[in-house]
């Protein structure tokens, strides 16, 4: 058990209660704030350490990321190009053009080039003369099928660092026919890659697969050699199998901390910082730690002597400011004078306070927030609603259209008008399912492809290739920059482009494909809403194409039945030799008798109704109709007034042309019936001669009875029955 000292506690008990007080606090708090300090200074070390690391490893994974996108991209065009038929051809004057475009597109290439199999260029992008390249890495690997050759080395066109990068130029059948290759200037790759300092001595730096550096901040490792750091303590840990965080000291006696990594081609990325950047960083700390707790230990002495101070304040304005808070008043607030029970009480109240504020602020805000939401909602409602509303519209119009090629124009403008697009296109798939061939189009551009026979390849080299292949729709927010998809003169002012395949009765009839001139003028909900009207164009489609093979189809069976009621009459008026009949009422009796007149023949030259009304000079007026049978005449019906002066009425003109109309349909229900009563008799006269035939069972008597009952069929004919006997001979 400790004892105290009396003469020192009679020597502290002369001080003041405030001074014993603030001393009493000192004691307590010091050693505490110390102490806090302490491991907190202990902890910001680690975490400057730990910071420090985290940065290296960042600024690697962002220079990986950046280098692997720009890689790609590079690739894909590269790839995209050769694959490309005016560089398939082989042709330099036609490649030529292209080498040059994607020079341009890509400033950082300062050669695009192709080459045969034997190394020989056969077009460049730049002016300079062919060049024989069978000695390069690069060519030699890019001929023997690898998909993607990387080569670091001194360029004979710049004379300085280069990286080249080379892909084999394939033909239709996936021979290799040569290789397509462009080169970039080694400076010009470091900032692409957006190579950048880090903090004061820290950097990252690129090296290829042989460990030569491709890209540094320094631009001496980049304009005037190759540079080898196989030697280079991090290259040297990383080419034999260490990765991530390392530490390192170089030649110079400085410590380094590194990250380091590869990506997928072998290439390696390092990004190291002075260890002595980040001890600064920990000793500035420590100072400032130091400082901080000279001035707390300061601040808390001027606080605990005016807390010791201000302790008894009144209760009463206590009470009064929480009456105040309680009646609703919650900007009111509760001055602290003391740091004792009643200050604690006040703090307390004053939480409380700000609690009770911010809840009801912030359910406020929530409340702002979610009728922002709801409006916003209902405003995408909204427009999917009108949308919808528009392609019910545009279906109705479009469903009472039956002529296919009006359809599509029809087409076309409706949906460039309600949907305020720059351009609009229907492409259908052809019989051979390798093109998708444009059939109509709204916009100037449009029509002048549709005048050149405008047609693309089912595939990936375009959107709607795309679509036509895969059956799903796709969009590109802006097709201006994706020119591996689209980079067409004819619509020069398209950002975005959509297309979306029109399917019906399980079937991909082809593509609609729609451009705007506003970027990211397309989303999701837009691919499904417009895949709706894709699906009601398909339907109207189709109906077209089947009214179109229906009337064809009618007017190859009106033309059959036409021609068959034509050879039926031929043959009826061979068997009949009657032209007509004549009904006249002659001494009070009414009499029929066969007529033929040059009136009737003229009607039937000209197909039409002759009126011949009184007049000058004119006979008795009659009326002459054709009496038609699906367009074919095949008679007349004369009738003539009893009266010379007696016009026809509209009545009777048409009175007359109705009683035409079914006489033909008489005569022709006549005919029939008198063809199908020759039939009946003619398969009755057959049997009854079968029947007598098959009675007899000699030969003779079956000889006989055939001669005879073919005599009785056709009366005033010889028949001659001849048997072939075995000699050859015939045998009455």
């Amino acid at each position: 058990m400790i004892k105290k000292n009396p003469s020192t506690a009679r020597a502290f008990g002369q001080f003041g209660i405030r001074t014993r007080l603030t001393i009493l606090i000192l004691v307590i708090t010091a050693p505490l704030l110390i102490g806090v300090v302490a491991l907190i200074n202990t902890q910001a070390a680690s975490l400057f350490k730990l910071n420090s690391n985290a940065n290296l490893r960042q600024n690697n994974e962002i220079m990986a990321t950046n280098l692997s996108m720009w890689l790609d991209l590079n690739i894909r065009t590269l790839q995209e190009m050769v694959s490309l038929p005016d560089i398939q051809n082989m042709n330099a004057n036609e490649q030529r053009p292209v080498l040059q475009a994607v020079a341009k597109a890509h400033p950082y290439m300062y050669l695009v080039s192709t080459t045969d199999l034997s190394g020989r260029n056969i077009a460049r992008s730049d002016d300079a003369d062919l060049t024989d390249y069978s000695d390069r890495y690069w060519f030699q690997n890019a001929v023997t099928g690898v998909p993607v050759t990387f080569q670091s080395l001194i360029g004979r066109t710049s004379k300085r660092p280069a990286l080249v990068i080379s892909v084999p130029i394939k033909n239709e059948s996936g021979d290799i026919i040569g290789v397509g290759m462009f080169a970039a200037d080694l400076a010009d790759l470091s900032e692409q890659a957006r190579v950048q300092p880090i903090g004061k001595t820290g950097f990252v730096f690129i090296i290829d697969a042989g460990n030569k550096v491709l890209a540094h901040p320094d631009p001496a490792y980049t304009t005037e050699e190759l540079r080898d750091l196989s030697e280079y303590p991090p290259v040297a840990a990383l080419r034999a199998g260490q990765s991530g965080l390392l530490s390192f000291t170089d030649e110079q006696g400085i410590k380094w901390n590194a990250y380091v990594r590869t990506i997928d081609n072998d290439w390696a990325i390092i990004s190291q910082q002075q260890e002595s950047e980040i001890l600064g960083t920990v000793r500035q700390f420590n100072q400032v730690a130091i400082a901080l707790i000279g001035a707390g230990v300061v601040v808390l002495l001027i606080l605990s002597w005016i807390s010791i101070r201000r302790m008894l304040n009144p209760i009463g304005r206590l009470t009064e400011s929480v009456a105040a808070i309680a009646a609703g008043d919650l900007n009111r607030m509760v001055e602290v004078k003391s740091s004792d029970e009643i200050g604690l009480l006040a703090s307390s109240f004053n939480a409380m306070t700000d609690q009770l504020r911010d809840l009801i602020g912030s359910l406020e805000q929530r409340v702002a927030e979610r009728t922002v939401d709801l409006d916003s909602a209902r405003r995408v409602s909204d427009k999917r609603a009108q949308d919808l509303q528009t392609i019910a519209e545009i279906s109705q119009l479009i469903s009472s259209e039956q002529e296919l090629e009006v359809l599509l124009s029809l087409i076309c403008r409706l949906v460039s008008e309600q949907f305020d697009f720059y351009h609009v296109g229907i492409f259908f798939i052809d019989e051979t399912g390798r093109f998708a061939v444009l059939q109509a189009s709204n916009s100037p551009g449009g029509k002048m492809m549709l005048y050149r026979g405008h047609r693309l390849e089912v595939g990936e080299s375009s959107i709607v290739g795309y679509v036509a292949k895969h059956g799903t729709s796709r969009i590109a927010l802006d097709v201006g920059l994706d020119a591996v998809f689209f980079n067409n003169p004819d619509l020069p002012e398209t950002r975005s482009e959509m297309a979306l395949p029109m399917h019906a009765r399980g079937q991909m009839l082809g593509v609609l494909d729609v451009q705007s001139t506003k970027p990211g003028a397309f989303s999701d909900v837009e691919a499904n809403t417009l895949g709706i009207l894709s699906d009601q164009i398909a339907i109207a489609i189709v109906n077209a194409r089947l009214f179109r093979q229906s009337q064809q189809a009618l007017a190859e069976y009106q033309a059959l039945y036409q021609e068959r009621i034509k050879q039926g009459w031929a043959t009826f008026s061979t068997e009949t030799p009657v032209l007509g009949y004549q009904h006249t009422l002659s001494g009070g009796k009414f009499l029929s008798q066969p007529v033929a007149s040059e009136e009737i023949q003229e009607t039937v030259n000209r197909g039409s109704t002759m009126i011949v009304q009184p007049g000058p000079g004119t006979k008795d007026p009659y009326i002459v109709v054709p009496v038609k049978l699906r367009d074919q005449i095949i008679g007349t019906l004369k009738v003539q007034a009893p009266e010379k002066n007696r016009p026809w009425s509209r009545d009777e003109i048409k009175l007359a042309n109705a009683v035409s109309e079914r006489l033909s349909i008489a005569l022709e229900n006549a005919r029939l019936i008198q063809e199908s009563q020759k039939l009946a008799i003619k398969e009755q006269t057959i049997s009854e001669v079968t029947s007598k035939i098959g009675e007899s069972i000699l030969l003779e008597n079956v000889l006989k009875t055939a001669v005879e009952e073919l005599g009785r069929a056709m009366p005033g004919s010889e028949v001659i029955l001849n048997l072939q006997t075995q000699d050859g001979k015939a045998q009455e």
